[in-house]
């Protein structure tokens, strides 16, 4: 694969971030001039394959990796990586699961869960998070609203696919968070669609941080709660009766993976994709996704996760952070459902989607990664607000699988890695898969990136 001439990205492994002491400048007020940025990334040599279609088998992960990745430290010391997918009947169940890969410090290979040696097997695969299935059941035992607990399960956001996400670690370092992606696919009579109703939701890692608790965040049917603090700004309930549902206006999984990005201003800021039926803002420019942002007090915010206490998250409208970023059922577009937000990219082209965003500490650079024209593209910012054009980094395969299909591109993420004295080095990494039908061949790439000005 070429790289095309220019792109500005650059991502950071959260907790390798806030434990490097880096400060983040506190984003400008929605409106003033995006300001020049010093400089962009340019793909430097070839990718080289971080996980082949053959070692995804011998894992065990069956569809995936199927989120853009996070690069973190854990308490441990030692690097990770994060995404979900189905995994395999020798994890114990084929439902989506949330999963981390121990890596090296530089991401150049993914190790033995428990040692420095090459993975090998799915014992190296660790699930820290998997659906609703225990509880509210799956295929063609999925409950009704109308069974005993069926009520909280159709408020569940993240019901049938608790997704990828970002690593968090709180001031104190004792407290790690972890938001991530949800999909609920199951309409009230118990069927499933592809559309449903989609958001972002939080939980807490336990001490030696290998699983996570959903955090009480929202209150639902039963004395049951949700863990959602993000939604679209669509409709989430299902249209019809049962046997005849159509899916809410919330069609397609667009929340996507969150960015979590700790601001020098005390909050802590969340992008992620959104959609809208606002006619200020073009809806159809937001089909797939538009970009927003969320955020809330970072003390208030640790101090409420602790004990799994509710904290309000407020989305950033129209110059001010004013709107709620997850709505109760008082809402007219339903429980769940996301309040009104600006899109960041106020110049989003057809098709462009897919956005992750990272903080280059040593550059003082935010940066968007999308996918466009089947290649990646990147945005680029000095206060997270006000954005570049977009402009290419990764052109689209030309090649084909060794099935003899078409290639495609999926979830680009840049990732920054410390070195020494706040020196930095950069990555894209993103997934090479059959077009069309993702999973029957895909391999995790990484492309080494060089900052130029």
């Amino acid at each position: 694969m070429i790289s095309r001439m220019t792109g500005h990205m650059t991502g950071w492994g959260l907790a390798a971030f806030l434990t490097a002491g880096f400060a983040v400048p506190a984003l400008a007020a929605f409106g003033s001039a995006v300001t020049a940025v010093p400089g962009h990334l340019v793909a430097s040599g070839d990718p080289s394959t971080l996980l082949t279609n053959e070692q995804r088998a011998v894992l065990g992960i069956k569809f995936g990796p199927d989120t853009p990745l996070d690069f973190f430290q854990l308490k441990n010391g030692k690097f990770y990586i994060n995404s979900a997918g189905a995994l395999g009947p020798v994890q114990g169940r084929g439902h989506p699961a949330a999963f981390n890969l121990h890596v090296d410090s530089q991401l150049t290979r993914i190790l033995a869960l428990n040692s420095d040696g090459p993975a090998t097997g799915p014992q190296d695969v660790q699930t820290i998070m998997t659906d609703h299935a225990a509880d509210c059941g799956s295929g063609n035992n999925r409950a009704r609203a109308t069974d005993p607990g069926g009520a909280a399960c159709n408020q569940y956001f993240d019901r049938d696919y608790a997704g990828g996400g970002t690593y968090f670690r709180c001031p104190d370092n004792a407290t790690s968070v972890y938001f991530y992606h949800g999909e609920n696919h199951t309409a009230p009579d118990g069927s499933w669609g592809r559309g449903g109703w989609f958001g972002i939701g939080v939980g807490t890692f336990n001490q030696d941080e290998t699983a996570v608790t959903r955090a009480r965040q929202m209150p639902v049917a039963g004395g049951q709660s949700s863990a959602q603090i993000i939604g679209l700004n669509l409709g989430t309930v299902w249209q019809g009766a049962p046997g005849s549902y159509t899916t809410p206006p919330q069609a397609h999984p667009y929340n996507g993976v969150p960015s979590a990005i700790a601001g020098g201003d005390g909050y802590l800021y969340v992008y992620h994709g959104n959609a809208t039926l606002d006619p200020a803002y073009n809806p159809s420019a937001c089909r797939p996704e538009c970009m927003g942002v969320s955020r809330a007090p970072i003390a208030a915010f640790c101090s409420a996760i602790r004990t799994a206490s509710p904290v309000a998250w407020q989305n950033y409208n129209r110059g001010s952070w004013s709107e709620p970023a997850a709505e109760d059922a008082t809402s007219p577009l339903g429980f769940g459902a996301g309040g009104g937000f600006s899109p960041l990219i106020k110049t989003l082209r057809p098709g462009e989607h897919g956005g992750t965003v990272t903080y280059l500490p040593a550059r003082h650079l935010y940066v968007m990664a999308q996918l466009l024209e089947g290649g990646i593209d990147a945005h680029y910012s000095s206060d997270g607000i006000n954005w570049t054009d977009a402009q290419p980094l990764i052109d689209a395969p030309q090649g084909t699988t060794p099935n003899g299909d078409a290639e495609q591109i999926l979830y680009p993420k840049i990732v920054a890695v410390h070195v020494a004295n706040g020196a930095e080095t950069y990555a894209v990494t993103y997934i090479v898969a059959t077009k069309g039908h993702f999973w029957k061949w895909a391999e995790l790439m990484r492309q080494k990136l060089e900052f130029v000005r």
